[in-house]
Protein backbone atom coordinates (compact mmCIF):
# COMPACT_ATOMS: atom_id res chain seq x y z
CA UNK A 1 0.00 0.00 0.00
CA UNK A 2 1.58 3.05 -1.12
CA UNK A 3 0.72 6.39 1.18
CA UNK A 4 0.64 9.43 -0.86
CA UNK A 5 1.17 12.98 0.60
CA UNK A 6 -0.08 15.72 -1.59
CA UNK A 7 -0.95 19.69 -0.99
CA UNK A 8 -4.99 18.38 -0.20
CA UNK A 9 -3.58 16.25 2.56
CA UNK A 10 -1.65 18.59 3.94
CA UNK A 11 -4.29 21.19 4.05
CA UNK A 12 -6.73 18.46 5.68
CA UNK A 13 -4.02 18.17 8.23
CA UNK A 14 -4.11 21.89 8.71
CA UNK A 15 -7.67 22.21 8.76
CA UNK A 16 -8.09 19.72 11.49
CA UNK A 17 -9.02 21.38 15.21
CA UNK A 18 -5.77 22.67 16.77
CA UNK A 19 -6.83 22.50 20.01
CA UNK A 20 -7.32 18.88 19.68
CA UNK A 21 -4.11 18.44 18.55
CA UNK A 22 -2.60 20.96 21.34
CA UNK A 23 -4.75 18.59 23.98
CA UNK A 24 -3.39 15.14 22.49
CA UNK A 25 0.51 16.54 22.53
CA UNK A 26 0.11 17.29 26.30
CA UNK A 27 -1.70 14.47 27.06
CA UNK A 28 0.63 12.13 25.13
CA UNK A 29 3.71 13.96 26.87
CA UNK A 30 2.63 13.60 30.09
CA UNK A 31 2.17 9.56 29.32
CA UNK A 32 5.43 9.73 27.87
CA UNK A 33 7.13 11.52 30.81
CA UNK A 34 5.45 9.43 33.70
CA UNK A 35 6.09 6.11 31.79
CA UNK A 36 9.63 7.27 30.45
CA UNK A 37 11.02 7.98 34.69
CA UNK A 38 9.07 4.52 35.03
CA UNK A 39 11.23 2.48 32.83
CA UNK A 40 14.10 4.87 34.10
CA UNK A 41 13.58 3.40 37.60
CA UNK A 42 13.53 -0.38 36.09
CA UNK A 43 16.38 0.14 33.71
CA UNK A 44 18.84 1.62 36.35
CA UNK A 45 18.03 -0.70 39.22
CA UNK A 46 18.59 -3.76 37.34
CA UNK A 47 14.98 -4.88 35.97
CA UNK A 48 15.62 -4.39 32.95
CA UNK A 49 13.24 -6.61 31.16
CA UNK A 50 11.11 -6.99 33.96
CA UNK A 51 7.90 -5.37 32.80
CA UNK A 52 7.88 -5.71 28.83
CA UNK A 53 4.12 -4.04 29.01
CA UNK A 54 5.61 -0.60 30.69
CA UNK A 55 8.24 -0.68 27.56
CA UNK A 56 5.18 -1.79 24.93
CA UNK A 57 3.59 1.51 26.72
CA UNK A 58 5.98 4.00 26.37
CA UNK A 59 6.75 3.18 22.25
CA UNK A 60 3.53 3.38 21.37
CA UNK A 61 2.92 6.80 23.68
CA UNK A 62 6.51 7.50 21.83
CA UNK A 63 5.30 7.10 18.47
CA UNK A 64 1.89 8.58 18.71
CA UNK A 65 3.60 11.52 20.14
CA UNK A 66 5.69 11.92 17.05
CA UNK A 67 3.21 11.46 14.68
CA UNK A 68 1.04 14.18 16.70
CA UNK A 69 3.83 16.73 17.09
CA UNK A 70 4.19 16.33 13.20
CA UNK A 71 0.49 17.25 12.90
CA UNK A 72 1.33 20.25 15.13
CA UNK A 73 4.16 21.78 13.33
CA UNK A 74 2.64 21.29 9.71
CA UNK A 75 -0.39 22.79 11.88
CA UNK A 76 1.94 25.78 12.46
CA UNK A 77 3.83 25.94 9.35
CA UNK A 78 3.20 29.83 8.53
CA UNK A 79 5.62 30.30 11.81
CA UNK A 80 8.57 27.97 10.04
CA UNK A 81 7.78 29.90 6.92
CA UNK A 82 8.52 33.57 8.61
CA UNK A 83 11.63 31.86 10.90
CA UNK A 84 13.94 34.46 9.63
CA UNK A 85 11.31 37.50 10.58
CA UNK A 86 10.71 35.98 14.33
CA UNK A 87 12.92 38.09 16.31
CA UNK A 88 15.99 35.03 17.98
CA UNK A 89 14.47 35.90 21.43
CA UNK A 90 11.22 34.41 20.96
CA UNK A 91 11.99 31.92 18.39
CA UNK A 92 14.79 29.94 20.79
CA UNK A 93 13.12 28.11 23.26
CA UNK A 94 10.65 26.73 20.47
CA UNK A 95 13.72 25.94 17.83
CA UNK A 96 15.94 24.17 21.48
CA UNK A 97 12.06 22.52 22.01
CA UNK A 98 12.07 21.12 18.51
CA UNK A 99 15.38 20.10 18.43
CA UNK A 100 15.22 18.20 21.68
CA UNK A 101 12.01 16.61 20.41
CA UNK A 102 13.27 15.24 17.61
CA UNK A 103 16.63 13.96 19.05
CA UNK A 104 14.43 12.44 22.02
CA UNK A 105 12.22 10.65 18.72
CA UNK A 106 15.21 9.62 17.00
CA UNK A 107 16.98 8.16 19.71
CA UNK A 108 13.94 6.39 20.82
CA UNK A 109 13.31 5.12 17.38
CA UNK A 110 16.88 3.53 17.39
CA UNK A 111 16.32 2.03 20.39
CA UNK A 112 13.25 0.37 19.75
CA UNK A 113 14.72 -1.18 16.28
CA UNK A 114 16.92 -3.11 19.43
CA UNK A 115 19.69 -0.60 19.82
CA UNK A 116 21.43 -1.74 23.39
CA UNK A 117 23.54 0.98 23.27
CA UNK A 118 23.91 2.78 26.62
CA UNK A 119 25.29 5.90 25.25
CA UNK A 120 22.00 6.21 22.93
CA UNK A 121 19.88 5.14 26.26
CA UNK A 122 21.65 8.05 27.71
CA UNK A 123 21.38 10.75 25.21
CA UNK A 124 17.18 9.70 24.66
CA UNK A 125 17.12 10.16 29.07
CA UNK A 126 18.92 13.09 28.85
CA UNK A 127 17.24 14.83 26.22
CA UNK A 128 14.34 13.48 27.10
CA UNK A 129 14.17 15.37 30.58
CA UNK A 130 15.54 18.46 28.54
CA UNK A 131 12.22 18.06 26.52
CA UNK A 132 9.88 17.92 29.48
CA UNK A 133 11.53 21.29 30.93
CA UNK A 134 11.32 23.26 27.40
CA UNK A 135 7.50 21.79 26.87
CA UNK A 136 6.25 22.97 30.27
CA UNK A 137 7.76 26.53 29.61
CA UNK A 138 6.08 26.16 25.79
CA UNK A 139 2.98 25.33 27.51
CA UNK A 140 3.34 28.08 30.55
CA UNK A 141 4.08 30.54 27.82
CA UNK A 142 0.96 29.47 26.61
CA UNK A 143 -1.17 28.99 29.43
CA UNK A 144 -4.36 31.34 28.86
CA UNK A 145 -4.92 30.24 25.51
CA UNK A 146 -4.32 26.48 26.49
CA UNK A 147 -6.57 26.83 29.63
CA UNK A 148 -9.63 28.01 27.33
CA UNK A 149 -9.46 24.45 26.11
CA UNK A 150 -11.12 22.76 28.67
Amino acid sequence: MKIMFNRKSFSMIKAGSKSTIDILSMLLALAAIVSGFVLHKYVWHLHFFSNKLIWYIHEVIGLSLIAIITIHCIQHSFWFRNFKRIPAKRRRVTTILLLSGGIVGFTGVILMCGSRSETISHIHYITGILFTFIAVGHVMKRWRMFRSLF
